[in-house]
């Protein structure tokens, strides 16, 4: 992967990081009304939580033969996003998965302010306190992008309605 051998500043890695997730709604297919997901059967739900723990295994088993920049990348990576796409399209159809990862995209904003936080503040504030830190500004982005959403729900009225 060409990402892994390219060196960024902190500022050009944020700056991707935040285009990237602002582009990638556009890149979806559209999507038609979805349904309430049903009640999972017990069998599946245990089927899904094998399968994100033998991927979260296999990340984490690999990663000293892959390399920090390698088990880096995939460490972050949303590695359960997968798992959960091919049960939602397997159950529920492609709408779900496309919800899915719409959802997923949102809420990459806040993992995104985590990693800047930790990255910017860890050398100043030490491990505990730039990760406190990171923690707060996550939320804080994570409540906006909650708040974003509910207003982009409700329905909105026209002059013509009043």
């Amino acid at each position: 992967m060409i990402i892994s051998r390219v060196s960024f500043s902190l500022e050009r890695a944020a700056l991707l990081a935040i285009t990237s997730l602002l582009v990638a709604p556009f890149l979806y297919p559209v999507q038609s009304a979805i349904s309430a997901a049903s009640r999972l059967p017990a069998s599946e739900l245990l089927a899904r939580m094998a399968a994100g723990a033998a991927l979260t295994l296999l990340v984490t088993t690999s990663a000293q033969s892959l390399g920090t920049a390698w088990s880096g990348i995939a460490a972050l990576a949303p590695v359960l996003s997968p798992v959960l796409a091919v049960f939602a399209h397997r159950r529920s159809g492609g709408d779900h998965a496309i919800a899915l990862f719409k959802g997923l995209v949102r809420a990459l904003y806040a993992l995104a302010m985590f990693c800047f936080v930790v990255a910017w503040q860890i050398a100043e504030l030490g491990t505990a306190r730039a990760f406190g830190l990171a923690i707060v500004a996550a939320l804080c982005v994570q409540a906006v992008t909650y708040f974003l959403r509910i207003a982009d729900t409700k329905p909105r009225t026209t002059l013509s309605q009043k």
